[in-house]
């Protein structure tokens, strides 16, 4: 196996470029075929075996420069020839051998030995990594290959010079690959075990308690969440659309043609977009909370196009056309400025926001619809009108409210939370990224 550009392609991974199975297959087949000899083919088959998106070919350069930086591909011995040492009575090493041949193959063959042996993931201290720079010159046979320059630099073989010199070039540009590579996998396995560790502690941490520096991170976590929501629903969706063979069909299509199968038959299931409406409170009260349900459902819009987005203070605005017109950080804007939209930020009025939502969405809710809220239910001591939320649940198929709040504090002081629970399918504790990931992963289960 090309130990190498599997590390390659998991330094890709994770910068963010998707990358299956298949396609590193594809990879590695169009490597085993050209070879590393011709750096830019090689560069050129790597990157239509990997590359989908022109958004990833930047990170697929950089890291591509950055990976392959030292002359390894340069087998070229600048002119000096070695026919007169091939004639010599001597056995030279396999390394020495490659080079003398000018060999890519077989060099990068030793190469990707060596680092199989040596093991780089049990590296995991920074001081190792001298350790496991002289693991691999070892598995690749440097002192053999010192060997062979001692024995040539002591021949009387005319050039001799210039051949050891090629030979020293050769030895000191493997040594300078190595380190080079060492470090890149100690600083890529640290740097994604301190990312590993950053995000598991952000998707866990309440919304109230994160940071302003941590936003950027729980943007990447948010992407990657809607990434994957994505990928599930539209695999779903292109099994629709290719359809799974119907054997029973197929077989009594084609009775009377003796076995042959000339009139296949498929079986489709059809699809739908889920139906969703969201409603999210962006009174300061769960400002913190809004904000990141927002940054999901902005995402979402951009790739479920059937989700209608709301937001609600003193009354009830719809956002989906800001989503569609706006980048993120100005749709937000917007919407928490209500510049443009008609909405008024005073006091929360849940009951007059489901007045609204009923008048506008009242005729295109039905038994496909899945309704989320995401607030604390704090209406500010006016009427809930929970007869209204009444109405929207016996319309729609499920009506899901998500409260940063804990369960706890669920209709005490001004909370109507615990008269709305009962017109709830699901109501559920949402103060974490983690949590609303889990929820909203379960609700597209549902559609």
């Amino acid at each position: 196996m090309d130990n190498l550009l599997l590390d390659f392609c998991y330094n890709l991974r994770n910068e963010g470029i998707r990358i299956s199975v298949s396609e590193t297959i594809d990879a590695l087949k169009a490597i085993n075929h050209i070879g590393y000899g011709d750096k830019e083919s090689f560069k050129y088959a790597l990157s239509a075996a990997l590359i989908k998106s022109e958004d990833d070919i930047l990170i697929f350069e950089k890291q591509f420069e950055s990976f392959f930086n030292i002359g390894l591909f340069d087998m070229d011995n600048n002119g000096v020839n070695f026919d007169d040492v091939k004639t010599l009575d001597k056995v030279w090493s396999d390394l020495t051998t490659s080079i003398i041949n000018q060999d890519d193959r077989q060099f990068i063959e030793l190469f990707n030995k060596a680092i199989d042996i040596s093991e780089l993931n049990e590296m995991h201290y920074r001081t190792q990594q001298g350790i496991y720079v002289q693991k691999i010159m070892d598995q690749i046979g440097i002192k053999s290959l010192e060997e062979d320059i001692m024995f040539l630099s002591e021949s009387k073989i005319p050039g001799t010079e210039s051949m050891v010199s090629a030979l020293e070039k050769k030895k000191k540009d493997l040594q300078e690959f190595t380190e080079t590579y060492v470090r890149s996998q100690y600083d890529l396995r640290e740097g994604k075990r301190n990312k590993n560790s950053l995000e598991s502690r952000l998707q866990s941490t309440r919304f109230a308690e994160l940071k302003e520096h941590e936003m950027e991170a729980m943007k990447a976590i948010i992407n990657r969440f809607v990434k994957k929501i994505y990928s599930r629903y539209s695999k779903r969706k292109r099994n629709y659309k290719k359809g799974f063979l119907d054997i029973k069909k197929t077989l009594r299509k084609n009775s009377s043609n003796d076995g042959m199968l000339f009139d296949i038959q498929w079986r489709f299931k059809k699809i739908n977009r889920p139906d969703i409406y969201v409603i999210c409170d962006i009174s300061n009260s769960v400002r913190y909370a809004s904000h990141f349900m927002l940054l999901f459902l902005y995402s979402l819009n951009e790739t479920l196009l059937k989700i209608r987005s709301f937001v609600m203070c003193s009354n009830l605005a719809e956002v989906s056309h800001v989503f569609k017109a706006y980048n993120v950080e100005e749709a937000l804007d917007k919407i928490y400025s209500g510049e443009d939209l008609d909405i008024l930020l005073g006091y929360t009025d849940y009951g007059e926001s489901f007045k609204d939502f009923k008048e506008i969405c009242g005729k295109s809710i039905n038994k496909k619809s899945t309704i989320i809220i995401l607030g604390d239910a704090r209406n500010n001591d006016t009427n809930p009108h929970v007869e209204i939320l009444k109405e929207i649940k016996d319309k729609c198929k499920t009506l899901i409210w998500l409260n940063p709040e804990s369960r706890l504090v669920w209709g005490t002081s001004d909370s109507e939370m615990d008269r709305y629970l009962t017109y709830c399918d699901i109501a559920e504790e949402c103060n974490t990224i983690e949590q609303l990931n889990k929820i909203l992963n379960d609700i597209f289960k549902r559609t």
